[in-house]
């Protein structure tokens, strides 16, 4: 393709023929960014990062043929670096089209994104990074139903929203997992993409607290049973926590916009198009840009490549344009399923077999610490801290827990140096720990 300018998008394809190793430059960089380090100091950044207590989410697998829900060990959270990122890769086929890094000349509705375009009126949907993007089908009544969008971030894994994997009840607001998904990688104008074809789900990967209870953790990974992103390639995730990075960058989005039950819309769910930008929207966990979004587009990912790096910052979950922002908690989280440095606990919830209370860490500590601690079941749970004369400074928790593993920060920035307690008690547990706040 040469030098296009369609309905302000300035695109230049360019043709290669490539194997499937990584990048040497992105592939140096994941090592050095994804490598744990011991962490002796919890950064100030955690002021303004989490509420005063901030509490760590569970991260829970739905294995679908077996409708078995287990659970993830908390992923280390690597407080020493601002940003990291997952390895991406162009996979075995096809070739790839460089992307506008210039902001766009015509934008839709006063917002900072261009208009919605077909793909095909700019690229092939069999070019990288286009081939990652997912088509996903739900079937429901024996019949194929769309089910939104996703990208392909390892060989076997999809970046989605939560809320395409299954609907949520109208009565007590669980969630309810779909029991068959089809994920077709480039597909476009109806048809799947004969190179690549698609796969069956196999898992789905979610924050327990959206499941059971409806939290802003629209994000979600889906396991294939098939792992077809060796041909497409796929992209990395990644978060950022300097918002001039943002700001500075042009971001890509692909997805499948449909209206279901509207005569002679204009986006019918089965094409893919495509819209870039710049970001003007940033509130606690959301990226964005302003400008409604339209049905279908939920799960697209919006992308950050310089043409030679490919990333996914956060996925598409409000029909304001919004993406959940993917933060620290989510990045570790999805990567250790991703990269296979984390499994699955064995039989589930029921491997919690009682009740824990760890030590904080770091500890001594200036200003601020977390601790660990496991529900077996689910009941009510109080935490409390204390002086060492026994008064009682501050209220943690005082809530209904699910079974799990739990983390709770601890900010003693107002208080004076010196020995505190801090004390849980549940049903017929307590138990508690000394921490020495050193100024």
């Amino acid at each position: 393709m040469n030098e296009n300018d369609v309905d302000g998008y300035n695109c230049r394809a360019k043709r290669v023929c490539f194997g499937k190793q990584l990048k040497p430059k992105a592939l140096a960089a994941s090592e050095s960014v994804l490598s744990m380090r011991n962490i002796s100091v919890l950064v100030m950044l955690l002021v303004y990062t989490y509420p005063l207590f901030a509490e760590r989410d569970t991260l829970l697998n739905y294995n679908i043929s077996t409708r078995q829900t287990s659970y993830y060990p908390l992923a280390e959270l690597d407080y020493s670096v601002s940003s990291a990122h997952t390895g991406w890769n162009y996979g075995d086929d096809g070739e790839i089209v460089e992307l506008s890094q210039v902001t766009p000349d015509t934008t839709f509705d006063g917002s900072t994104f261009s208009p919605l375009v077909p793909v095909q009126n700019l690229f092939s949907a069999s070019e990288y990074p286009i081939r990652t993007t997912v088509k996903l089908y739900r079937i429901f009544n024996d019949s194929l139903v769309g089910g939104g969008t996703g990208i392909m971030v390892s060989q076997q894994y999809v970046l989605t929203a939560c809320h395409c994997l299954g609907f949520r009840s109208g009565v007590d607001r669980v969630f309810y997992f779909s029991d068959s998904l089809w994920v077709y990688p480039g597909f476009d104008n109806g048809l799947s993409n004969q190179i690549y074809g698609g796969s069956r789900a196999a898992e789905y990967i979610a924050f327990k607290s959206y499941v059971v209870g409806g939290s802003f953790q629209d994000i979600a990974l889906i396991k294939l049973e098939e792992p077809i992103g060796l041909n497409t390639g796929w992209v990395g995730i990644a978060y950022n926590m300097d918002e001039t990075y943002f700001q500075e960058n042009v971001f890509h989005e692909f997805s499948y916009p449909g209206y279901t039950g509207v005569p002679d819309s204009l986006y019918n769910g089965d094409t893919l198009y495509y819209n870039y930008g710049r970001i003007n929207v940033f509130y606690d966990d959301w990226l964005g840009y302003s400008g409604e979004a339209v049905n279908g587009q939920s799960g697209s990912s919006l992308l950050f490549t310089d043409n030679e790096e490919y990333y996914s910052h956060g996925t598409m979950a409000w029909s304001n344009s919004w993406h959940m922002w993917i933060r620290r908690e989510i990045f570790y989280s999805f990567s250790a399923v991703i990269n296979g440095t984390t499994s699955i606990l064995e039989n589930g919830a029921k491997s919690i077999s009682g009740y824990s209370l760890s030590e904080a860490y770091p500890n001594p500590f200036n200003p601020s610490t977390r601790f660990n601690y496991s529900i077996p079941t689910e009941t009510k749970v109080s935490i409390k801290l204390f002086n060492l004369l026994g008064e009682e400074l501050e209220t943690l928790v005082d809530d209904y827990k699910y079974t799990g593993y739990y983390e709770q920060y601890l900010d003693l920035g107002n208080y004076e140096s010196g020995v505190y307690i801090y004390q849980i008690q549940s049903g017929n547990f307590t138990e508690s720990k000394k921490v020495i706040l050193l100024k």
